[in-house]
């Protein structure tokens, strides 16, 4: 027998680092895996002349981000949070994309959303039809935080 072999051979003293390197391999190649199948696809809001809201449904989001919607073109709307009719002249439309939205401030109707669980409903309508046409709102919630 020569000095530093071993009854099972050569062979064998590479088995133990090899399965430890295959083993970390693996657990980087799950966890990478993982986090790609994480990703969640936005809730596509089903009704014509919405194109979307923000926050989207369901999500959380910050205490004094944006709340709105995006029409598509050719319509206007109305929002409401918690059932507090944000006036015109505090909300902020964006015409390019058709976007309308508030932010709590001060000096507006709601300085700030507590934390918790909110609600929001944007009643739209066609331009040319005027807002006697508008059909039921569409309500979404979403948590502050």
């Amino acid at each position: 027998m020569l000095l530093g072999s071993s009854d099972n051979g050569p062979v064998k003293r590479w088995m133990g680092p090899l399965a430890v390197f295959a083993g970390l391999g693996l657990a980087v190649f799950l966890l990478v895996l993982g986090f790609q199948s994480k990703t969640e696809e936005a809730v596509p809001v089903r009704r014509a002349g919405l194109v979307r809201v923000f926050p989207e449904p369901e999500t959380v989001a910050i205490r004094q981000g944006a709340v709105g919607a995006e029409l598509s073109f050719g319509y206007d709307g109305r929002l409401t949070i918690d059932r507090v009719d944000i006036p015109d002249d505090q909300l902020d439309v964006i015409p390019g994309i058709n976007r309308i939205s508030f932010t709590p401030g001060a000096e507006k109707e709601i300085v700030d959303l507590a934390e918790g669980r909110h609600c929001a409903s944007i009643t739209f309508w066609t331009t040319a039809a005027g807002p006697d046409s508008a059909g039921r709102p569409f309500t979404w919630c979403f948590t502050a935080a």
